[in-house]
């Protein structure tokens, strides 16, 4: 992936050729990074490095999303600073990178309750986004898409329940991978929906995306040569999109033979499915806070939904889930490789006119940045968002690469040999 920032193997090896120490590094990154932070407003707590571990990451500093407990710090879930407490250990997927030699030098600011598809937050000034002022930054890991986009970090981690990594990744022109249901630990992770939820990375190149993942991962990853190629990629445009988003799509897909156009018709169903999964369990969880003044509209629309559902039937939608994606990903992923299929419904809209209770604000735009992710969640397979340049208006365009089980190392593969060479 073209980017004009380097990837971590670049950073790492001219660390080397310079030679400074890994706490000299990490002393300079942390200084670019809060100028840098200054200006875009991405940060919710800068933190002072300390010596790393040697490992294949060592003099490397990453930030992520306030969502994870980090040693002494309980995550500020979009609504403050983290908290020191006592006893507090680092979430799982950090304590890993911290093996690796990482060091986390900050925490991301992100919508309140991860509940957001926008980075709207009354607890903090508004996030700029890199590509223009102007333009919209998704949530709910919106800190992290700004932070990778703008050079402080090379990856950050996110999660996302509906698509909170993949929106704020597609809306800063960044790569954005959501993994498959258990790849990744949620240990140590605030939650807002536990069966959709799952930790994700933003990243600025494929390999360091895999990188990352490599390390992460709890089981052996899927490689890419057990994978029976069918050389088929099927191709979802529906349309209920901006037409003029499906035709740059297929514009930028012309060259590809083995594209075939399909028609996802269980959607409808997919989205009732995970918007009640994600009501309810939202609500089991924070029931006890809609009365409160700084409850986030967007954390009170969602468990209100939730009230409305019987015990029942979620459990009832529950014991479906694995017979609904099994069914899913044998009509799917027999036939094709990999499914592709936007990220938006429409152009990526200005932060104002999804910015809830502002005159400008489009109900309509906010919907649309995340109505085609959150069936993914409720299937648990992966989907990496990936750009593939701009769109009619020079608004960032990007593409969901979306695959069976497990097939993350297939997607990353497909990006570098497929879509990177149609951009070429």
């Amino acid at each position: 992936m073209s980017s004009k920032h380097p990837s971590i193997a670049a950073i790492l090896h001219q660390q080397k050729v310079v030679g400074i120490s890994a706490i000299e590094a990490l002393q300079t990154q942390l200084s670019f990074t809060q100028e840098t932070n200054a200006q875009l407003h991405c940060l919710s707590k800068l933190i002072e490095p300390i010596s790393p571990k040697q490992g294949p990451l060592t003099g490397l500093g990453l930030i992520h999303k306030d969502i994870f407990n980090i040693r002494h710090f309980e995550p500020g879930f979009g609504l403050g600073k983290p908290t020191l407490v006592e006893g507090i250990q680092n979430a799982r997927v950090l304590q890993k990178l911290e093996d690796a030699g990482a060091i986390t030098l900050g925490t991301a600011v992100m919508a309140p309750y991860a509940c957001g598809a926008s980075s709207q937050n009354a607890n903090f000034p508004r996030c700029i986004n890199p590509l223009h002022p102007d333009f919209v930054v998704g949530g709910s890991s919106s800190g992290s898409a700004v932070a990778v986009a703008s050079g402080m970090t090379p990856i950050s981690l996110g999660t996302d329940t509906t698509g909170s990594v993949r929106i704020p990744a597609a809306s800063c022109g960044i790569l954005g991978l959501k993994t498959t249901r258990g790849l990744l630990s949620k240990e140590g992770v605030a939650e807002l929906s536990p069966t959709l939820d799952s930790v994700g990375i933003l990243g600025n190149h494929l390999e360091d995306i895999e990188l990352i993942l490599g390390l992460l991962a709890e089981s052996a990853l899927t490689s890419v040569d057990s994978f029976q190629k069918k050389n088929r990629i099927g191709l979802w445009l529906p349309l209920f999109i901006d037409p003029k988003i499906r035709q740059a799509i297929q514009a930028y897909l012309h060259n590809l033979k083995s594209v075939e156009l399909i028609d996802i018709n269980e959607f409808d169903l997919l989205k009732f499915l995970t918007d009640q999964v994600l009501s309810y369990e939202a609500n089991q969880l924070y029931a006890n806070l809609l009365d409160q003044v700084s409850c986030p509209r967007t954390l009170k629309t969602v468990c209100k939904q939730g009230k409305l559902i019987p015990e029942s039937d979620y459990l009832e939608i529950l014991n479906k889930q694995s017979n609904i994606s099994s069914a899913f990903i044998q009509k799917y992923f027999t036939n094709f490789d990999v499914v592709l299929l936007p990220t938006f419904t429409c152009s990526l809209p200005n932060w104002n006119e999804v910015e809830i209770g502002h005159a400008d604000f489009d109900k309509e735009k906010l919907i649309g940045l995340f109505h085609l992710m959150g069936f993914i969640n409720y299937l648990g397979i992966p989907s990496l968002s990936i750009p593939i340049g701009l769109d009619h208006l020079g608004r960032p365009l990007s593409i969901q690469a979306v695959g069976a089980p497990r097939s993350e190392l297939s997607l990353i593969d497909f990006a570098k040999k497929t879509l990177i060479q149609q951009k070429g």
